[in-house]
Formats: C-alpha cells, sequence, structure tokens
C-alpha cells in the first residue's frame, strides 16, 4: 500500500511540474493575428516561417516593383499563406487564355506598397505570378479630374497636354487613400480607389484617387 501510495505522490507530483512548464501565452486582443495563420496547409506545399522568403514571394515582390517603379526595400511583405488552386491560372485567367484543370499548390501573397494593399496569387516556385486586383469601377472619371488639377496646377490651359500613363485600381491602406501626412486622421479602412501616373513637360506625377473620383490626392511630383 506504501508503494501505491508513493506512486500516486509522485505522479501528481510530475503532472504538477508538466502543467507549469507548458506555459500558454495571453491572447493580446490588440494585435490581430495575420489572416492565414489558422488555415491548414495544404499537402505538398512548405510552411512559411518567421523571416523566410519563399522564391515565390520574391518573385512577387520583384514584379510589384516593376508595376510600381519603386524601390524594392520600399514594399513590405504583410501577409503570406499556403493555397492550392484549382487550375493553372490560379483564379485569374483572361477571357482569351486557356487554363488546365489541374491542382497547383502555392501561395497568396499580400504585399504593403504606396500606402495600398496589393494580393499575389503564385505556384510554388514563383513562376506563375498573378496579381489580383479588386473589382475596379470605370477609372475614366478619377483619370480626367487628376488631369484637369495637374493642368491646373502647370497652368497649362488644355487638359488634353497632360498624358495618362497608368492607371491601376488599388485598395488604400486607409481613409486618406495612403497619403496621410503626420498631422492628419485617417480611418484604418481598406479604401478602393486607383493609383494614377500622368506625364505631362516631360516630367511625371502621382495620384490617388478614391473609385468615383471624388478624392484627389497627389502624392509625388518632380
Amino acid at each position: 500500500m506504501r508503494r501505491i501510495a508513493l506512486a500516486f505522490v509522485l505522479g501528481g507530483l510530475l503532472l504538477t511540474a508538466c502543467a507549469s512548464a507548458i506555459q500558454f501565452p495571453t491572447p493580446d486582443r490588440k494585435t490581430p493575428v495575420p489572416r492565414g495563420s489558422y488555415l491548414p496547409t495544404p499537402a505538398g506545399v512548405p510552411t512559411v516561417q518567421p523571416g523566410e522568403l519563399p522564391p515565390a514571394v520574391l518573385a512577387a515582390r520583384a514584379e510589384l516593383t516593376a508595376l510600381l517603379g519603386v524601390d524594392s526595400a520600399s514594399i513590405a511583405v504583410a501577409n503570406v499563406e499556403a493555397n492550392q488552386w484549382s487550375e493553372s491560372c490560379l483564379g485569374l485567367g483572361g477571357p482569351a487564355e486557356s487554363c488546365t484543370q489541374q491542382v497547383v499548390d502555392g501561395y497568396r501573397i499580400e504585399l504593403q506598397a504606396i500606402g495600398a494593399l496589393f494580393t499575389y496569387r503564385t505556384n510554388l516556385d514563383g513562376a506563375n505570378v498573378r496579381l489580383a486586383l479588386p473589382p475596379a469601377a470605370d477609372a475614366q472619371a478619377p483619370a480626367q479630374v487628376a488631369r484637369v488639377v495637374l493642368a491646373g496646377q502647370l497652368g497649362l490651359s488644355d487638359p488634353a497636354q497632360v498624358q495618362l500613363v497608368q492607371t491601376l485600381p488599388v485598395y488604400w491602406l486607409n481613409a486618406c487613400l495612403g497619403a496621410s501626412s503626420p498631422d492628419a486622421v485617417c480611418a484604418e479602412v481598406l479604401t478602393p480607389g486607383f493609383r494614377i501616373l500622368l506625364e505631362a513637360q516631360g516630367a511625371q506625377y502621382e495620384f490617388h484617387t478614391n473609385q468615383d473620383g471624388s478624392q484627389v490626392i497627389q502624392v509625388e511630383a518632380p
């Protein structure tokens, strides 16, 4: 009986020691959990470890660098999720594109640059990289407003003297269209709109707008 009692005592002490050794951190409700951290990793897709950048992420960042014409160091990796696509176009094929119906392992990648969020879909090695653009309204009105604004600033009598270089639908990270000043109060909400590049008198100018062109902000001038 003494041996049995001693075994129970030792067992209780071991359970107590193990319980004290396992520390479960208290969730910090102020820090959002990165999207995708709770998703199961599809078979065949390597888990992304903190601090690691898979080749697919580097490929997506390189493409965004070329698209925006910015330094790659200014592009932040916001989130990387392992994913599977049901066909070779990663769900983003064009009307005239032929997509093979096959499971493609890869990643869903969120990048932040110029105050906006960009979502990419890739295969495993980054040979197939596609930008998932948000649903865009008609960009004609925002682009025309930006051209009129720039023409007025440069003293041009005709907005047609301002050439449209690029119109890119984006999700701005805040209501200030990613162009907030230090003393501005901006609602932290994804705001659909456009990044518009214009050219006049041999120089390029960048404008941020909302979807209907009622809000236009010049963020860069030569």
